[in-house]
């Protein structure tokens, strides 16, 4: 009869470490994933910032050219409004990876 009890006992423990091991299992696919989502947003957001860099090299050049050749002055204040739209944008995104940077040193540690 002890041997039965131990028998059950045995089994009881091993069915409830099952269900934390698949517990944890689900846990890290879903981390899986979301590092996942994380790199391929990641990898958007450089090809985003990049994009940004290249029009305002274009824009800054246009309005430089705009200026030397005394172009109608919309040109300049469509080009000024532009950059205000870049650098309200550029100051989120320096949240956003001081943020970030935050977290991974809070996570290294």
């Amino acid at each position: 009869m002890a041997e039965l009890l131990g028998l059950v006992s045995g089994t009881a423990g091993l069915a409830s470490l099952a269900i934390e091991l698949l517990e944890c299992a689900k846990k890290l696919e879903r981390f899986h994933d979301d590092m996942h989502d994380a790199v391929a947003k990641l990898d958007n957001l450089i090809f985003d910032i990049e994009t940004i860099k290249f029009t305002l090299q274009v824009l800054h050049r246009r309005r430089q050219q705009a200026a030397q050749s005394e172009q109608d002055e919309h040109i300049a204040m469509i080009m000024d409004r532009c950059i205000a739209v870049v650098e309200r944008s550029l100051s989120s995104l320096q949240k956003t990876v001081a943020k970030v940077e935050r977290h991974m040193q809070w996570s290294k540690r």
